[in-house]
């Protein structure tokens, strides 16, 4: 089966089973509704089942991971222009943070939501460093950095370090 359809699958059968009061065979099936339609290129869909898992894991009182899911997809969605989709992220942390709903018209960075680690190596990405490099300065395995520039360019949605270093300029600049 195509990623993409599978993902469809996965997002409509989480739905249902959310419908029906299983949450842990939801939040199961949300999470690999997200893998299959990033496995696919379609980030918009991913944000979609992002959204639909934050709930389900809101509802589960797991509010960091649900916080986490959230803010990707409203900071995918912000990244591709997809006004409708970052609404309803917006929204659903609203509700999960129980504020006001006031919108915000803040471009959130797909950046904003990177953890240490990947931060250093988009860092020494944009220096220019091989992969080698990186892993003898940060003391890991160059799998490990292979690993993490493959969540990378998957949360970025770029397909190169050349596309990583861009967008990490870009981003870099835009918060000087």
């Amino acid at each position: 089966m195509m990623p993409m359809r599978a993902g469809d699958t996965r997002y409509a059968r989480a739905r249902i089973e959310l419908e029906l009061g299983r949450a842990r065979s939801a939040a199961n099936l949300a999470r690999e509704a997200v893998r299959q339609y990033e496995k696919s290129g379609t980030p918009i869909d991913a944000a979609q089942a992002r959204v639909l898992l934050g709930r389900i894991l809101a509802s589960s009182g797991k509010n960091a991971a649900a916080r986490r899911e959230l803010d990707t997809a409203l900071a995918v969605s912000n990244a591709h222009g997809a006004a409708d989709m970052a609404a309803r992220a917006r929204e659903a942390r609203t509700r999960l943070d129980g504020t006001a709903a006031e919108p915000d018209r803040t471009p959130v960075s797909a950046f904003d939501g990177l953890t240490r680690r990947q931060q250093e190596i988009v860092g020494r990405v944009v220096r220019g460093l091989t992969n080698r490099q990186i892993a003898e300065e940060l003391f890991v395995s160059e799998k490990t950095v292979e690993a993490h520039l493959s969540r990378l360019f998957t949360r970025l949605n770029v397909s190169s370090r050349a596309a990583l270093a861009a967008v990490a300029a870009v981003e870099y600049a835009r918060r000087s």
